[in-house]
């Protein structure tokens, strides 16, 4: 059961830029998505007279990845995820049963030099900001969805002890993860701009 005093937002309800943010006020916590597929949960922050500062954490099928105790920049995470969503036309795997295989043969050993390999259509996600340094992200482009493939490196395992430290995975619809996406901008942007 979600807690009462997180707010989740439609892109509908985040695009009206006349409204101005409370510069002076951290935001709530917004969960952009559903954190039962993916979303992204962002909180504003603002620190004396520093640029705006967010904390952030990606959930996929129920899972958070990211410490959101550690303070981003406001625009890392979020140009990062713009970045995977503007080179969703490149070369994809061409089915899910193919990735589903392959993610059956990996271990945590091989899956760094496995998944860099040029030949696996696998991109390595390395600048999420500071709240992702603990996991190793990696995505991969099917047909009409995202792989995504991710893993709790060995020093997390101390500020995430009860984390799960298999390798692990899901696949996100395109349309979902435009949409998500979408909508995390342009409720930030507004703090940058």
């Amino acid at each position: 059961m979600e807690n009462t005093w997180w707010k989740t937002l439609t892109l509908e309800r985040v695009s009206d830029k006349s409204k101005k943010p409370n510069m002076k006020k951290n935001s709530d916590i917004y969960i952009f998505g559903n954190k039962d597929n993916f979303a992204v949960q962002s909180q504003i922050l603002f620190l004396g007279n520093t640029q705006p500062l967010e904390k952030v954490q990606i959930w996929f099928k129920g899972i958070s990845v990211g410490w959101f105790e550690d303070i981003n920049l406001l625009s890392i995470t979020n140009n990062q995820l713009n970045f995977l969503k503007n080179r969703l036309e490149e070369n994809y795997i061409p089915n899910d049963d193919k990735f589903y295989n392959f993610i059956k043969q990996l271990s945590k050993k091989n899956l760094t030099k496995t998944l860099s390999d040029d030949n696996t259509n696998f991109f390595k996600i390395s600048n999420l900001g500071e709240a992702f340094d603990d996991f190793g992200i990696f995505n991969t482009l099917l047909k009409n969805s995202i792989g995504f493939v991710w893993y709790l490196g060995k020093y997390g395992k101390i500020r995430l002890p009860g984390y799960r430290h298999k390798i692990q995975y899901h696949i996100i619809e395109k349309s979902f993860f435009i949409d998500v996406v979408d909508s995390y901008t342009l409720a930030i942007e507004k703090y940058w701009k």
